[in-house]
């Protein structure tokens, strides 16, 4: 088995909103935040939405650690403030949980009402993105390693610093493991206007419990791994970069055998960033892309047995192949972000095939060389390292 290539996904001049809802399986209420976060993936195209579980001591076994440090990124005693849906302190400073469900658009609405969140992500989709966003990941079926690369390009000159960060999600986790950390709590069984009216079974009193089995409850948008943990990953954009750059940062991510890839996404972000205030950290756009192994590039093919060196690289490389037959061969170079950097074709080509590739505009960082002749095609990795 070899690479299984995933096409990028990117912004592409337009304007995506972060929905970063709170929640928790012990949560009575959450049901409803969920199925108005799942209204909002299905009607506003343009919404990433993830969901943190917490808090720690629940027994949320959805809770992970930076995840729940959003949660409880600020001191709770807080009051709310009359028609905002949001909270602050005595100094107003507003945080981004308090209560569940609540959620953060784009960090920029902290501490949200459910009744609030899809009027808030309309608004904030009105608004001008700094930069673009684009996403692209290669798995490893050796592995099982999933290597992920973001792109932040800038469209205007930004102020101040920015992160990248780059986040695990897993749809359609069920209660029906023996854990009974994947249970859902429900207060809507006698609610005639929630969808989960009449669902659940008496846990006690009015408390009601939710599973997939008979009511189709599935844990959707959870957060599984945050590669740039809570703030995100400083130094790859510099201070006040200009406008017309591109700044691009790799994660790996080994899938364990828990998770279910067919039910995984990866959401990718670029947020400002503030080492004294929370809510300076707001996302400037979003983008994320469904993972899937069902397209199996294999590292070499049988018909065209292609070799690269060196690799890595820090100069030239020598790209050789043994072909079965004169044919023309086309070389194409893609980089991180599924952008092409280098086309070249050779036509009539014999059996022995040689060819030496500059890499002088070529940056540092993970490539795709993909070789492709009249009978077959191959495909193999490139790491420049200068």
């Amino acid at each position: 088995m070899g690479v299984k290539a995933q096409s990028f996904v990117s912004t592409n001049g337009t304007k995506h909103v972060l929905v970063e809802e709170s929640t928790g399986n012990w949560c009575g209420y959450c049901p409803d935040g969920a199925s108005i976060v799942e209204d909002i993936r299905k009607n506003i195209p343009n919404a990433v939405c993830v969901s943190y579980h917490g808090y720690s001591g629940t027994g949320d076994a959805m809770i992970i650690v930076p995840g729940d440090s959003f949660n409880n990124a600020a001191p709770m005693w807080l009051k709310p403030i009359p028609g905002s849906g949001h909270y602050s302190h005595a100094d107003s400073t507003p945080v981004f949980c308090q209560g569940y469900p609540n959620a953060c658009i784009d960090r920029v609405l902290l501490a949200r009402d459910r009744n609030y969140w899809t009027s808030d992500v309309n608004s904030q989709l009105g608004n001008a993105a700094p930069v673009d966003v684009a996403l692209s990941h290669f798995f490893d079926s050796k592995t099982n390693t999933v290597t992920i690369n973001v792109g932040v390009t800038t469209k205007t000159a930004l102020s101040g610093s920015y992160a990248i960060n780059a986040y695990i999600v897993e749809d359609s986790l069920t209660s029906e493991s023996s854990n009974t950390g994947y249970y859902q709590k429900s207060y809507y069984y006698t609610d005639n206007n929630s969808p989960w009216y009449h669902k659940g079974k008496v846990i006690s009193g009015s408390v009601y419990g939710l599973s997939s089995s008979t009511d189709h409850y599935y844990h959707m948008n959870v957060v599984r791994a945050m590669l740039g943990n809570f703030t995100g990953s400083l130094g790859v954009i510099p201070d006040n970069a200009p406008a017309g750059k591109t700044y691009t940062k790799s994660y790996t991510f080994t899938v364990p055998a828990s998770m279910n890839m067919k039910h995984m996404r990866i959401v990718a972000f670029a947020s400002k960033y503030s080492a004294t205030s929370y809510t300076a950290r707001t996302v400037a756009n979003a983008v994320e892309a469904k993972f899937s192994v069902t397209v199996d590039v294999p590292s070499v093919t049988t018909a065209v047995n292609m070799s690269i060196a060196p690799n890595p690289a820090a100069g030239d490389v020598r790209i050789e192949a043994s072909l079965a037959q004169q044919t023309d061969v086309k070389v194409v170079i893609v980089n991180s972000l599924g952008q092409v950097v280098s086309s070249n074709t050779y036509p009539g080509q014999s059996t022995n095939f040689t060819q030496t590739i500059s890499t002088e505009n070529l940056t540092s960082g993970m490539y795709m060389v993909n070789m492709s002749t009249n009978y077959g095609s191959a495909v193999q990795k490139l790491v420049i390292t200068k």
